[in-house]
């Protein structure tokens, strides 16, 4: 009976018809449950800065350079373990279309630190070969805690001026558009993070070794991830030396007497030296000054951004374009460079978190396609498989899966349409094209895609109530900005 199966498609396999009937063939005849692919990818202590720094040197130059990305699957075990122990606690859990943002955030996150730390490598490495004062040892214990202090001296500065300019403000502000607290907010990333402070950090390379700069930027990205969590409480005298979770709730928080503090990477000794230190010693709201209107993946990623551009090309006079570049959000002529304080909100607890109450089957089906291409991106870059052609093609996967996801999430109804289209090609390019880091995923993920082909194409045609008037009412209510001043 086999044999005979194996006749049949072999007819049609280098149709799209083919493609689709191979795949099912796969899925029943080849079961494999291999996932050694996965293993040895976890590594809890880099997320608590616990790492041995005798391992900074020349030889191990891709184990530095792939140090964030080797960590991933570590924040997403992080996350599932917060979650579940949210459950068993009864409290507050991440809501679907938080959670699928911050994840689709996370994924465009990870497309621009191809380029970002590139960039930060490349002038590292030409500052320090041209330039250098010194040459100190990068893998000592004194260098490595005198770079430690640089580092986080320039992500102070680099942070700071990203919450006190509106310019760098937009690049930031989708971090802090999240209006819950959880694990996966520290996912919540923009395309160039960490780029304004990268470039602050470039001067060190007269003293330090471009490995050990590049180690101490992604060992103070990593360390913030953890720390995004309501499940740990205040640490006594913890609290006032690192940047522990109560440090940063105060951090993330939108009310008066918690906005623009605590911008260290790992400890709280530059916001004492700058007086920018606040302890946690009140109720938050989280988010943004004005509530969110809707969790649209792009206008949060760059929508904030080209509206300040625009504003400051619409301004006349060069000095005030300036200001409207790089004073700060709550700036407005006649007030402080800053804004001023009195318009900022005091805590509100009538104020929850916005979300939109899909039916069921958008939420399933949102749900699985946020974790198919955007997963099998991280499997990319968890492998260290960055580079590799067929990477390129699952960026584009991706980059296509945020934007349905996004249409889908606002209640588009012709997005179904396009996402009939999207399955249909992700399928022929999972079967056709060989090469994916993704072992025995395939022909799950491919099956998938076939059943969400067929939902989404029938949704469109026969027209099915999957939107109806109450959730269309809704959507319709998601269409607010947060207005330039």
């Amino acid at each position: 009976q086999r044999t005979v199966c194996c006749v049949f498609f072999s007819n049609y396999s280098r149709t799209p018809r083919g493609v689709v009937m191979e795949t099912v063939r796969d899925i029943v005849y080849q079961n494999s449950s291999d996932f050694s692919y996965l293993k040895g990818q976890v590594h809890l202590p880099r997320l608590f800065y616990i790492v041995d720094y005798t391992n900074i040197v020349p030889e191990n130059e891709d184990y530095i350079h792939n140090l964030f990305e080797d960590t991933v699957l570590t924040f997403l075990v992080f996350t599932v373990v917060e979650q579940l122990l949210c459950l068993l606690l009864s409290l507050p859990t991440a809501n679907l279309q938080s959670a699928i943002a911050n994840i689709c955030h996370g994924a465009i996150m990870l497309m621009g630190r191809i380029f970002v730390k590139s960039v930060e490598y490349v002038a590292f490495t030409y500052v320090h070969a041209r330039f250098r004062v010194m040459d100190l040892p990068s893998n000592t214990l004194g260098v490595f805690l005198l770079s430690f202090l640089a580092v986080e001296f320039t992500y102070y500065w680099g942070h700071r001026l990203e919450h006190e300019t509106k310019l760098f403000w937009g690049s930031h502000m989708v971090h802090h558009s999240s209006e819950t607290y959880e694990i996966l907010v520290g996912f919540r990333l923009s395309a160039t993070q960490s780029l304004l402070s990268g470039v602050l950090t470039i001067p060190l390379a007269l003293f330090f070794h471009p490995l050990l700069l590049l180690f101490q930027t992604q060992m103070a990205l990593m360390y913030q991830y953890s720390i995004h969590t309501n499940l740990v409480g205040k640490l006594g005298v913890l609290d006032y030396i690192l940047n522990t979770p109560s440090a940063h709730r105060v951090h993330h928080g939108s009310t008066r007497d918690s906005i623009d503090k605590n911008f260290g990477a790992v400890t709280m000794i530059w916001d004492h030296v700058f007086n920018t230190f606040q302890a946690e010693t009140m109720p938050l709201n989280y988010g943004l000054t004005t509530p969110n209107t809707d969790e649209a993946l792009l206008n949060h990623q760059f929508g904030y951004l080209i509206e300040v551009i625009k504003d400051a090309h619409r301004t006349p006079g060069m000095k005030q374009k300036f200001k409207k570049l790089f004073y700060g959000p709550g700036w407005s002529p006649g007030k402080p460079r800053l804004g001023d304080p009195a318009d900022l909100p005091e805590y509100d607890a009538t104020r929850k978190p916005y979300e939109l109450k899909f039916q069921a089957p958008i939420k399933a089906y949102a749900a699985i396609h946020f974790v198919l291409s955007p997963s099998l991106f991280i499997c990319y870059v968890i492998n260290g498989k960055a580079g590799e052609p067929t990477y390129y093609v699952t960026l584009l996967l991706t980059m296509l899966t945020i934007v349905m996801v996004d249409l889908l999430l606002r209640g588009n109804k012709i997005a179904f349409l396009l996402e009939s289209g999207r399955c249909a090609l992700s399928i022929i390019i999972l079967r056709v094209i060989k090469g994916f880091p993704i072992g025995p995923l395939a022909n799950y993920i491919s099956a998938a895609y076939i059943g969400s082909m067929i939902f989404s194409g029938a949704v469109y045609i026969l027209k099915l109530p999957v939107f109806n008037e109450k959730v269309g009412d809704m959507c319709s209510k998601s269409v607010r900005k947060n207005k330039v001043g």
